[in-house]
Parts: C-alpha cells; sequence; structure tokens
C-alpha cells in the first residue's frame, strides 16, 4: 500500500480514517478528482454499504457535485450493485462507499462507465494524484442528486 497524505492505498480502492477532517477534505478531493476523470456532463451512481461513515460519504457526493456532475444515489449495496446501476442509469461511473473490517477506516472504489473497478493500473493513480494537486476549479453551477428507488 501507498501513504499519501495520511490516507492508504490499496491496488484497488482508496481508504480514509473516520472521524479525521484531513481524511473528510481529502474525500471531497476524490469526489472532484474522480469527476474530472469521466466524461463531461454525464452522471455518477454512488452505492454505500451499510455501515459506511455519512460525513465521509456526503464530502464524496459533495465533491462530484461541486464538479457539476450529476448524482445517483442507489442505496445500499455492494460491487454488484454499483456495477448493475451503472448499467441500468447509464452512468459515467460508479463509486462504492464501504468500511472495512476496522470499523474506523472506510474504503472508496470507484468504477468506469463499463462497471470495470479502477486500480492501481487502470486509472485509479490518476485519480489520487488530481486529488493530491488539490487545484479544482468548481463547475459554474452544482450538480443535482437523485435517489434511486429500489
Amino acid at each position: 500500500m501507498l501513504k499519501l497524505m495520511a490516507k492508504l492505498y490499496s491496488a484497488t480502492d482508496i481508504r480514509a480514517s473516520v472521524g479525521e477532517s484531513s481524511s473528510t477534505e481529502y474525500i471531497w478531493n476524490i469526489g472532484m478528482a474522480f469527476s474530472e476523470s469521466l466524461n463531461e456532463g454525464g452522471t455518477v451512481v454512488v452505492v454505500r454499504s451499510g455501515s459506511a461513515d455519512g460525513v465521509l460519504t456526503h464530502a464524496l457526493l459533495e465533491g462530484l457535485l461541486l464538479m457539476g456532475r450529476d448524482v445517483v444515489v442507489a442505496g445500499e449495496g455492494g460491487d454488484g450493485e454499483v456495477r448493475a446501476t451503472i448499467a441500468t442509469q447509464q452512468a459515467d461511473g460508479g463509486v462504492l462507499v464501504e468500511s472495512t473490517g476496522d470499523a474506523s477506516v472506510f474504503a472508496v472504489s470507484l468504477y468506469d462507465n463499463t462497471g470495470t473497478k479502477l486500480t492501481d493500473t487502470n486509472g485509479l493513480v490518476d485519480v489520487i494524484n488530481v486529488a493530491e494537486a488539490g487545484n479544482f476549479l468548481p463547475a459554474p453551477s452544482k450538480g443535482k442528486i437523485s435517489q434511486l428507488v429500489q
């Protein structure tokens, strides 16, 4: 695992500690960086596991929305729900926010428009580098958020 800005990255996800203000700001940056990595103007699907931290999930959503990205909150689930909802919503990407085995750490997994999970070999490092730089110009108007009825 790499350790940057006091956050941990595995080959398949980004991790943050619950209750750290630096983690909240950083996850906000991850939302903005992921938005920039996608086609302009599309939608992002967000799925949350039942025990994922609400504050950090909100920070991620705000990062996406500030970049003008529309977000569909698809409720609770896992990897399968993210992939299926990307397909049914024809979304440009997806995010899974989940807790890890350690209750104080949560993970963010990012997916492209085909439902492929970003890893250290296909785009995750690029998103991390943009988030690390933190040079964002928010969109002229905030994106819209909608709740998918299950």
